[in-house]
């Protein structure tokens, strides 16, 4: 039992060694190569813990094999433009200038309803709006609409537009970031002073608090409140 154990607790350090060394990406956004040695990777780990007559060195050296595969790939890819288009692969157009284009749906063995599921996740339900449509190397898919089927922007309404700010959460799980309150150059009593201002008693009883500088504050209450608003600030 304890053998099985330690087999796994150091499997798990070799897999999440790995997994850092990717980077932060989703399934979904795995390039090929990426894809195909996260696969290997996950067989190698459970090859000790399955067979406890192996030794657990043998699935070590392969993971760190594939750490090195990992590590020398993206070096390549890095430096080399040949390199990178033969391990990543290459962005391919699938509508141009609104038409499709079929010999690039055929090549990659996409057929019609593929890209119309694609276009739907994408928002798009009337194709005649795509200008362009790009298959990225992760498998994702970029749409471009026509300039008329396009959101108006505010210099085409003629609105005046507020300058974008990130917001800042000020108050997580009704614990108060003091790292973020210092960011945003506020006090702690300017902060109490606005959730009182929204009917809280203290930063216990939010559950989220976010500042857009100069614009306003989000509160939401925790349960069973669980009651949100927002404050216009100045300051």
């Amino acid at each position: 039992m304890f053998n099985v154990l330690l087999r796994a607790f150091f499997m798990f350090i070799m897999v999440f060694f790995l997994v850092r060394l990717m980077g932060k990406r989703q399934v979904g956004e795995l390039q090929p190569y990426e894809f195909v040695i996260t696969m290997m990777t996950a067989d190698l780990a459970t090859i000790p813990l399955s067979d406890l007559s192996l030794p657990l060195v043998w699935g070590i050296i392969g993971i760190l094999v594939l750490s090195f595969c990992q590590l020398l790939i993206s070096v390549l890819s890095l430096k080399s433009a040949r390199m990178r288009k033969f391990f990543c692969g290459r962005a391919c157009v699938l509508i141009e200038h609104g038409v499709i284009q079929e010999n690039e749906l055929a090549h990659l063995r996409y057929n019609l309803n593929d890209l119309l599921e694609q276009l739907r996740t994408k928002d798009v339900f009337d194709i005649s709006t795509v200008n362009y449509a790009i298959l990225e190397t992760n498998g994702e898919l970029s749409v471009l609409l026509n300039k008329e089927d396009m959101p108006p922007s505010c210099d085409e309404l003629e609105v005046q537009a507020s300058p974008t700010e990130m917001s800042i959460t000020l108050i997580s799980d009704g614990r108060t970031i003091t790292d973020n309150l210092v960011k945003a150059q506020k006090e702690d009593k300017w902060l109490e002073k606005h959730i009182k201002n929204a009917g809280f008693a203290s930063p216990s009883e939010v559950l989220l608090a976010q500042y857009i500088p100069g614009q306003q504050i989000f509160l939401q209450g925790r349960m069973p409140k669980g009651r949100s608003c927002v404050l216009k600030v100045k300051d």
